[in-house]
């Protein structure tokens, strides 16, 4: 949508009673030929990454994607037009044509009202000239257009005027006069909150919770509740408010102590309802309210959730709840951010994935163990047994695994500090006491843990059924699917399936409205975690919405913590204190300009480029102030060790689970930093920054090359080793895996890298014995630098390695990926997406799919698919849907037939993509090419194969250069 001056724009905007048209270049009867003609279908229609949003408070952009509903897809299908329309009601509000093969645009119509619902609907002109049918509508509804002053000028803030852990209710009641046409509730609650009309959830069993910098945005949500209301009658608003990390217990973190870090808890809520005679009925929060305590005794977010049964208020948020023994709400101090009041851009935390537990054990008199299966965050149902006597303490702990007696580890839930409890870290005290009423349920409302056992101490010997846990995640959508299917090589797939499984189940556990580092000790945003696994993310996950919320959380932690100006936390939100409010190392600060980078090229989000260029800019100017000379080569200055940020490097090697701070890697992301601007400035148009930062990157990418190539050793090596107390541990030699993988995927030279894949492929397979020996920054470009050199069999067997150290045995024993590659009950999470980068390559290189650093690539345009075809894997089947639409690769391999293997493509309308063939497979050399029995490639290119415009031979590859359509080739020896 930023490129207008590349498409053919008509709009007519609509307001009654003047009807304003503007027409660029062309007349709609332009459009007008034929329609509805053609197999086209869009689908996939969003708002801002989201289906059917509520809560749209900016102007809507809005996105779709292309997919051919015929059996036979077309080949080489263009989309010379896009028709869009925008309903209120049941009126016309707005209707733009764009030229071209537009998959997104803003809305540029009249002023849209706040908590309105719309529709919105769109069509596509192929190249030959016919109409797609419509698309099925899609919806979003309004938040605020002018929050300040239709919500925060209007509401009236309640809430608890002091510090405590105890949970608070708040009701009041209405009375609904006639029928409604609809009704829309919107509230802001800090820290977190679970609402309520009459006796139903406002947000449909989502946990309302909002990890932000408090300090700079606060967000609200709006829902739908229309269905909730009953009328001519009376109704209720019940709103329970807890801590969360808006005034949980900063002595776990900070020193010394602080309590209210950012003010009291409050609540804001405002209800419209349109009632069908056009008449508007509203009800905000004040002081007439009624509050009141709940049963929840203590509610914080590490040290869980004590509920005392006797408090309980059974239906308190229903209208026929006395309560007469409430209080009038207390007033308390707007939140300090409201300034920059936004509604919530990201899909809501839900709970999810039932898990029921498999067997119960009991090691102790009163003490039983339930073992839910596999390791994930989430929080359980406990039936209470009715021969409990009244005032009776259940106790409740959360444990990812077991002692060999049998007895449960409880998991720590604070990172070690001067608390009490091991190693100085803070215990969970989950409790419920026991009313006595027959008939009781423990489940904890605000908090939630990662576990995969469950202990509870109870007098009365529970039944197995009596415990049952629902995993808990962001509501994100999935996007990618791997298959593997090989025969007699069941072993290597069994494994490979289950590390998927484990990667994305790990993903899912820590993402809690922003990606944490796990779900059981810290629960806080580091960027370099993120920074590792965010390929391997965007190939699971649809991150559109959330990532772009969590682009600016970090962008507004730069601006907030007390670092040098530009420097970047290594967490985010900063207020989560630790070692990143300061400076970062940079492979967790890079993560700010790296995943923006990524992001804005996946999805095409220039508005987010543009929004965030000064902040990746800042930071690459903080890098520069900090180079010094190197040694060797004094008039080039680089990022080396003696940055002060640098404490972590390549952190949890697996070679002795320490930092290795190196030159090397911070060299490594000085030059990645420095190439990742310069894309941005290419693509906002900045020409001045993007010449300039280019040149950088040539003269950083030949002096890193010629410091760290060792031409004696034959492989990448740092010369300025410090063995130094890092991260309050000595300073690891940097593993030879982690130097040969960062300097092949840098590839700034075909010789060293073929030396350092020698090196590389040695040190795994011999030196190891096929285990890695890298940490989180080596990690993420092992297998692909393997793979890249020629070894893409041992990087399988890496990757299907089912012994520890490694992610199979993660995998197959916890369900889950870890913090350290070594099995230990002592240090380290069993619920860690940092080592998970790995995952990235099963759609990067075994499906070959690929979104190359080009600027006509953006928003998945044009695409490589070079798949890397194993005779040990058999088979694979690799999917993805991209903005662009479906992308599918598939391929088989038979080295005693011919043809010796098989690949299937599927490659979206309206873009293109270069297909790769490996002509070392099954030792062929030479080899013929044909597609659905067609000869494309015999010792050169055969033109003919409708789609395919173009083939040459480049080394041991032939590529085909191919448009959209559906796609079988057939690889055969000459």
């Amino acid at each position: 949508s930023a490129r207008v001056s590349q498409r053919v724009i008509i709009s007519i905007k609509m307001a009654q009673p003047i009807v304003y048209v503007t027409l660029i270049t062309m007349v709609l009867s332009g459009f007008a030929l034929k329609v509805d003609s053609n197999t086209l279908s869009l689908t996939d229609l969003k708002t801002h990454g989201l289906k059917n949003h509520i809560g749209v408070d900016r102007n809507p952009l809005f996105q779709w994607s292309f997919d051919d509903t015929s059996q036979d897809s077309h080949r080489n299908w263009k989309v010379d037009a896009v028709e869009l329309e925008v309903y209120h009601a049941q009126d016309l509000q707005w209707q733009a044509n764009i030229s071209g093969q537009a998959r997104q645009l803003n809305y540029d119509g009249p002023n849209l009202i706040s908590l309105s619902s719309y529709t919105w609907r769109v069509r596509a002109m192929t190249s030959d000239q016919t109409w797609s049918s419509w698309s099925d509508k899609a919806s979003f509804v309004t938040g605020f257009m002018k929050p300040k002053e239709e919500f925060s000028d209007v509401v009236t803030f309640l809430g608890v005027p002091y510090y405590g852990s105890n949970d608070y209710l708040f009701r009041t009641t209405f009375h609904v006069e006639s029928t409604i046409e609809s009704a829309y509730i919107a509230v802001l609650g800090l820290g977190e909150y679970q609402g309520y009309i009459n006796d139903k959830s406002m947000s449909q069993d989502a946990l309302m919770r909002q990890t932000v910098q408090y300090d700079r945005r606060v967000l609200y949500d709006v829902f739908d509740v229309a269905s909730m209301i009953t009328p001519n009658s009376v109704n209720s608003i019940g709103i329970a408010l807890g801590t969360w990390w808006y005034q949980t217990n900063s002595s776990y973190f900070y020193s010394p102590p602080f309590e209210l870090p950012f003010g009291e808890r409050v609540l804001g809520c405002l209800l419209r309802i349109k009632y069908s005679n056009g008449t508007i009925q509203t009800i905000t929060s004040t002081t007439q309210w009624q509050q009141s305590r709940g049963k929840i005794v203590s509610d914080d977010m590490f040290t869980g959730e004590i509920h005392d049964g006797r408090l309980a208020q059974p239906e308190w948020f229903a209208p026929q709840f006395n309560d007469s023994d409430w209080h009038d709400a207390w007033t308390v101090s707007p939140p300090v951010g409201l300034y920059n009041l936004q509604n919530r851009r990201m899909a809501p935390i839900q709970a999810r994935r039932v898990r029921k537990a498999l067997n119960m054990s009991s090691p102790a008199a009163n003490t039983y163990i339930f073992n839910m299966g596999y390791n994930a965050a989430g929080t359980c149902t406990f039936k209470v047994a009715s021969t409990i006597a009244a005032n009776t303490t259940l106790y409740f702990t959360h444990g990812e695994a077991l002692n060999a007696s049998g007895t449960l580890i409880p998991s720590p839930t604070t990172p070690a500090r001067r608390n009490k409890g091991p190693n100085g870290r803070v215990l969970e005290t989950s409790a419920y006491i026991v009313a006595g009423s027959g008939s009781e349920v423990y489940q904890p409302q605000f908090v939630y843990y990662g576990f995969r056992y469950v202990r509870v101490v109870t007098p009365v010997a529970p039944l197995v059924e009596d415990m049952e846990c629902v995993d808990v995640f962001s509501d994100l959508d999935p996007v990618g699917s791997v298959v593997f299917a090989g025969g007699a090589q069941n072993e290597v797939t069994t494994v490979l399936s289950t590390v998927q499984t484990a990667i994305t189940r790990t993903i899912l556990s820590n993402y809690q409205g922003i990606p944490t580092d796990c779900p059981q000790r810290e629960k806080r945003g580091w960027t370099g975690d993120m920074n590792a696994v965010f390929n391997t993310v965007l190939y699971n996950f649809d991150m559109q919405a959330a990532y772009e919320k969590w682009l600016l959380d970090i962008a507004q932690a730069q601006a907030w913590h007390n670092g040098p100006t530009g420097c970047v936390p290594g967490i985010a939100p900063s207020f989560m204190g630790g070692s990143g409010s300061m400076f970062s190392d940079p492979a967790w600060g890079s993560g700010l300009v790296l995943l923006l980078d990524e992001y804005v090229r996946w999805y095409d989000r220039l508005d987010v480029a543009a929004l965030l260029y000064v902040n990746a800019t800042a930071y690459l100017d903080h890098l520069e102030t900090y180079t010094s000379p190197l040694p060797n080569l004094p008039e080039v200055k680089m990022l080396l060790n003696d940055y002060p940020g640098s404490h972590l490097g390549d952190w949890c090697a697996a070679i002795d689970g320490t930092a290795h701070v190196s030159s090397l890697i911070n060299g490594y992301f000085h030059i990645q930093t420095v190439a990742a601007v310069g894309r941005l400035a290419e693509l906002l148009n900045q020409t001045s920054d993007a010449s300039r930062l280019q040149a950088r990157q040539a003269e950083l990418e030949t002096a890193w090359e010629a410091t760290f190539f060792n031409t004696t050793l034959q492989r990448y090596d740092d010369p300025y080793w410090k063995n130094v107390t890092v991260g309050g541990g000595p300073n690891g030699h940097l593993p030879v895996q982690t130097a040969q993988a960062l300097g092949i995927a840098l590839g700034l030279n075909k010789d060293h890298m073929q030396q350092a894949g020698l090196a590389l492929a040695t040190d795994v397979e011999q030196v190891y014995r096929v285990h890695p020996a890298t940490g989180v920054v080596g990690s993420k470009p092992l297998l692909q630098a393997l793979t890249t050199t020629g070894n893409g069999d041992l990087a399988l067997r890496l990757m299907a390695q089912p012994e520890s150290p490694s992610l199979g045995y993660m995998a197959l024993n916890t369900g889950s990926l870890w913090e350290q590659w070594e099995e230990t009950t002592v240090r380290g999470s069993r619920n860690h997406i940092m080592l998970g980068s790995p995952g990235a390559w099963f759609y990067s290189h075994v499906g070959g799919i690929q979104l190359p650093t080009l600027p006509n690539a953006t928003g998945w345009r044009y695409f490589y698919m070079q798949p890397t075809v194993l005779e040990r894997l058999g088979s694979a089947s690799v999917d993805l849907h991209t903005p662009a639409g479906s992308v599918g690769s598939a391929w088989s391999v038979d080295c005693s037939s011919n043809p010796a293997y098989v690949v299937n493509t599927t490659i979206p309308v309206g873009t293109s993509a270069r297909v790769r063939f490996d002509t070392t497979v099954c030792n062929m050399d030479n080899i013929t090419i044909s597609e659905s029995g067609q000869t494309v490639w015999d010792e050169g290119f055969r033109p003919g194969v409708t789609g395919v415009a173009a083939g040459w031979r480049d080394g041991q590859y032939v590529y085909m250069l191919a448009g959209s359509g559906s796609y079988s080739f057939q690889v055969m020896r000459s």
